[in-house]
């Protein structure tokens, strides 16, 4: 892995050969941008964001991964563990990116080369490593989680790629330093929150999600201006439910998993911390929360459903 400099967020090695490719890509106007910190539901929210705007086409995602759907330009950093049809994403590059070298980044040149609209890309990069033009050319959805959850959903996943060897104390303590991959939580989503009343950014917590879906799709779909009746939304919530989103990953991967029966879902619920840590893990990291949270008094994080 390796640091950026400034900022030290924790990247992995080939972030060197595309960090001027995330940091130049030309946003247009009638993208949608997903930003989150890893863990923070980001997988969700592609799909609802996706399902939004194709209603007559939901079934698509009974065979089509996620990341066909939509371009997570992360993903050629990323590589190999996303999973997706490796062999779709090659023949597509092939056709829509003749002369194009693969090691300047699959996704990130297909994401260039579409023509279509809107076009709709993710990343867990910050802000900071993005284009600075982004929130005054396009939408953006931020999507953030109480950090204890993301930190038990990181300790989770990284378990069952088979490459965290330690307990979850262990996790939080690498989670706390920001060294774990993208860094630091609260630089991630102080970025996005001192850009909070910019008319292009909207910022939605899991939370809340989890409490009222369909009233926080009715907030989203104001921001994104789409006019979607009630009972479309109602059909959007069914069809991005976690039982049938984790149903579509038992034939479509999310990501490849070296652990036998690995899940990328695990329980899809808030408080996945508060029945897993100890007292004492738990006192650590509520002081880390009020110590790193003191210019952040205006965000209010559950942390146990309601």
């Amino acid at each position: 892995m390796i640091f950026t400099n400034p900022g030290r967020v924790i990247l992995p090695p080939l972030y060197r050969c595309l960090a001027e490719a995330y940091y130049n890509f030309e946003f247009r106007s009638d993208d949608v941008v997903l930003s989150s910190y890893t863990k923070s539901g980001t997988v969700w929210c592609k799909e609802i964001l996706w399902a939004m705007t194709h209603l007559d086409q939901l079934h698509l995602a009974d065979h089509q991964h996620i990341d066909d759907r939509n371009y997570f330009i992360d993903k050629d950093m990323l590589m190999p563990f996303c999973a997706g049809d490796g062999r779709l994403m090659t023949e597509r590059f092939s056709k829509e990116c003749p002369g194009a070298k693969e090691e300047e980044g699959v996704a990130i040149q297909l994401a260039a080369a579409h023509t279509g609209s809107p076009r709709f890309i993710s990343s867990h990069l910050p802000f900071s490593l993005l284009n600075p033009s982004l929130l005054d050319t396009c939408k953006v959805v931020y999507v953030a989680r109480n950090p204890k959850d993301v930190c038990f959903s990181c300790y989770n996943f990284y378990s069952n790629l088979g490459n965290m060897e330690t307990n979850l104390e262990g996790c939080a303590e690498l989670f706390m330093k920001g060294d774990l991959v993208y860094g630091q939580y609260w630089e991630h989503l102080r970025q996005a929150w001192q850009r909070k009343s910019h008319p292009n950014l909207h910022i939605m917590f899991y939370e809340d999600m989890k409490a009222d879906l369909i009233s926080q799709l009715t907030i989203l779909d104001s921001f994104l201006g789409l006019g979607i009746n009630r009972d479309d939304l109602v059909r959007v919530a069914d069809h991005t439910s976690f039982e049938k989103m984790k149903s579509r990953e038992a034939s479509i991967p999310i990501v490849r998993f070296q652990t036998a029966g690995g899940s990328f879902f695990h329980g899809g619920k808030v408080g996945g911390w508060s029945n897993n840590a100890t007292a004492d893990l738990d006192a650590k990291i509520d002081a880390w929360i009020t110590h790193n949270s003191r210019d952040l008094q205006d965000i209010y994080f559950r942390y146990a459903a309601d």
